[in-house]
């Protein structure tokens, strides 16, 4: 059964992020421009083959990963879970940090009264300050709701 759907764009770069009540996440981002200069490994999630997402045209989606699993974090609180997914794609000689490189963090909050909570939060660079440190806009797009069980579809 799926719970929630959180829709995002990013301008050229669009997709979703599915929390399912299994304890289950489908993460899809469409028009990956740059997605011939990677494989399906380079996506993965903490380097784990389990969690290595497929391509299909310009779109790069995981399917149904364990948030147990994948998760690059997890934190049991008093009344929810939290699974939080850190997407790092970084091309070959990409130090410090490029604009072109493909950063994302998606998250899944399964709370005990039956809801979950969707963000996704691109981190996307906008150049470097004159301290040599890269700058990072995580406010760029920043999408969070919650869906209860049996109540429909967002």
């Amino acid at each position: 059964m799926k719970i929630y759907q959180l829709l995002y764009s990013t301008g050229t770069q669009t997709g979703s992020v599915v929390c399912n009540d299994n304890h289950t996440v489908t993460i899809t981002i469409m028009n990956v421009i740059d997605i011939g200069e990677f494989s399906e490994s380079d996506w993965r999630i903490n380097d784990k083959e389990e969690c290595e997402p497929t391509f299909s045209g310009q779109t790069v989606t995981y399917t149904n990963l364990p948030v147990g699993n994948c998760s690059s974090m997890s934190e049991e609180r008093d009344n929810d879970i939290l699974y939080v997914f850190k997407i790092r794609v970084l091309p070959t000689g990409s130090n410090p940090i490029q604009a072109v490189d493909h950063m994302f963090d998606a998250s899944c909050v399964y709370v005990n009264n039956d809801t979950v909570t969707a963000n996704f939060v691109p981190l996307i660079t906008r150049g470097d300050n004159d301290t040599g440190r890269i700058s990072l806009d995580g406010a760029v797009v920043r999408g969070i709701a919650s869906h209860q069980r049996g109540s429909g579809l967002i």
